[in-house]
């Protein structure tokens, strides 16, 4: 469901802070607790726990500790130790909601819903859709369907919950078998509409097959697919199979257990660009705790790893999927980043060329390939790669403006300048106030010194589209300096230089724009600046010649240069 109106009931985890009493250097307290801080802040729950295991031999009652201890260990994932924690940390008076999750999560786990019932119960448990949600599984962990039912009924009297309520009914009463009564919720026969997400999509598909409506959940699975550039390879697998006609059964939620962790990703998903990292992996890292190896949610975990720059973790999230899950390719292009972003290039272009032979027809894999090359400088690679991901993309009807725009930056580097410009004019088919594309262009179009009015007509756009972009607001000043209008270029010049202050070619333009409209000792210093911050060679010894000769030396020499190549 896409309803996120009831965002201000998030969770409030509130583990991290410390009140933790100062303890001797010599008792070996100290040095290791500040490195355990110095880790969990940067969400490094592996080296965390490690030192929080070594404080608490020290300081075994000692909440604060508990808390943050258990938080690295449903961080990282190790949820034993999460269990053992959460139990001392309760026993000694301790109360958070990492510790009710997890312990909660172990009465479902050992089918104890009695148990879950009285905690959720309690005064002090106050969640007011997860807890509810949950009780209404929990009571059907039970065996009480009808209780279960009124429930739903009551969360969906609020109106911020009733999209939530309804998609775990229907989830609930077909997990029991009643396809027909969950295929009149999801309809929105019963209740009205239901505004599903993919997950959603994938369920009311499975439940239309199971009530002989095929060709109603072919449309139904069409129709989503064809919203999204982004593929959701389950519903693919499903489309493949409702073709072929095979035999297909429900699984997507077969147990309360299944459907509590469902709860749990569903909110995750809901909250996830709308609170912190660290409290959406919680919930995530508990629904895992319930349902291990379900990919959903493994894909889930280990987006928000990488979101924390937890790239290891995230690594071993999306190595676990199996290969035979339909979510195989896009765990692999997952660990195909990760590995990048671990500073592991050769091995993510290794796995991504592994994917563009087994996945030959699919345009993510060759651009994402595409992508690698390009970062790495292999650029023959690269070219060949993109060109594949345009003609696949192309083939169905399915253009994409990065590509071509990618594309084009590598032409522009072999200094091919016509299939540059084709690409990204392209690119400008198909996004045409696309600004990085505009701005791109309008620059190397200013550069090779042609059709300047249309450059800055480009440039003018891209700056309106993306005002506060250093990059492209340089490029303004520097197209009103190739027209010569070089009063107007101070302007943008200068507010180029303050949203990217060390920059040096931009510092540098700013230097020759001040020489042209003859302020050079202010050239000059900008020209010195821009040294400071380490230019390319080639750019640096121009720089020095411009403050040995001034511009205008600089610009004769160059010119003469160039006429003398074009004779010869």
């Amino acid at each position: 469901m896409k309803n996120t109106s009831f965002l201000n009931l998030v969770l409030l985890i509130g583990l991290l802070g410390s009140n933790v009493m100062a303890k001797n250097n010599s008792d070996g307290f100290v040095g290791p607790y500040l490195a355990a801080k110095h880790a969990i802040s940067h969400s490094n729950f592996n080296t965390a726990s490690n030192y929080y295991e070594k404080v608490l031999d020290k300081d075994p009652t000692n909440l604060t500790l508990l808390g943050e201890a258990l938080f690295s260990s449903i961080g990282q994932g190790d949820f034993k130790n999460a269990e053992k924690i959460a139990k001392h940390y309760v026993l000694i008076g301790g109360k958070s909601t990492a510790s009710n999750l997890i312990l909660d999560a172990n009465l479902i786990i050992k089918g104890d819903f009695r148990s879950v019932l009285v905690n959720i119960n309690r005064s002090s448990r106050a969640n007011p859709l997860t807890d509810r949600l949950v009780k209404a599984w929990a009571l059907i962990g039970k065996g009480e369907m009808t209780q279960a039912k009124l429930e739903f009924n009551k969360i969906s009297k609020n109106i911020n919950f009733q999209q939530q309520a309804r998609y775990h009914e229907a989830l609930a009463v077909a997990m029991v078998g009643d396809f027909g009564e969950a295929e009149k919720i999801f309809s929105g026969r019963k209740y009205g509409v239901i505004d599903l997400d993919v997950r959603g999509v994938e369920a009311y598909a499975q439940i239309l097959i199971q009530v002989n409506k095929k060709k109603l959940a072919l449309e139904l699975i069409e129709a989503e697919l064809s919203k999204s550039f982004n593929p959701h390879f389950p519903l693919i697998d499903l489309k493949n199979k409702i073709q072929e006609d095979l035999i297909i059964d429900y699984d997507f939620i077969t147990n309360t257990k299944q459907g509590i962790a469902e709860v749990y990703l569903t909110i995750a998903k809901l909250l996830k660009n709308k609170i912190e990292h660290n409290q959406v992996l919680l919930l995530s890292r508990v629904a895992e705790y319930l349902r291990p190896e379900y990919p959903a949610i493994t894909l889930q975990v280990a987006n928000v790893l990488e979101n924390l720059q937890q790239y290891d973790l995230a690594l071993e999230s999306y190595s676990s999927v199996n290969p035979k899950n339909p979510n195989y390719l896009l765990a692999e292009l997952g660990r195909a980043k990760n590995l990048a972003l671990l500073n592991r290039k050769s091995e993510s272009i290794e796995v991504l060329k592994s994917l563009s032979k087994s996945y030959y027809d699919n345009v993510v894999v060759h651009s994402s390939l595409g992508n690698m090359l390009r970062e790495t400088d292999r650029d023959i690679e690269a070219l060949e790669a993109y060109s594949t991901a345009i003609d696949l993309a192309n083939l169905r009807n399915q253009p994409r403006w990065p590509m071509y725009f990618y594309r084009g930056i590598l032409y522009e580097k072999q200094k091919n300048f016509v299939k540059m410009e084709s690409d990204f004019r392209e690119a400008l088919k198909i996004s045409p106030n696309q600004p990085d594309v505009l701005n791109f262009l309008g620059y190397a179009l200013v550069e090779q010194r042609k059709k300047l009015p249309e450059a800055l007509q480009m440039i003018k756009t891209a700056v309106s589209e993306k005002p506060k972009s250093g990059y492209i607001i340089d490029s303004l000043g520097w197209v009103f300096y190739r027209l010569s209008k070089y009063e107007l270029a101070i302007e943008p010049m200068e507010r180029a230089v303050e949203l990217l202050p060390v920059d040096p070619i931009i510092n540098d333009h700013l230097g020759d724009v001040y020489w042209k409209v003859g302020r050079k000792r202010e050239a000059k210093f900008q020209w010195k600046r821009s040294l400071s911050f380490f230019p390319n060679e080639v750019d640096a010894e121009r720089i020095r010649q411009k403050l040995k000769l001034g511009l205008d030396a600089v610009l004769e020499t160059e010119k003469f240069i160039e006429t003398k190549f074009e004779n010869d």
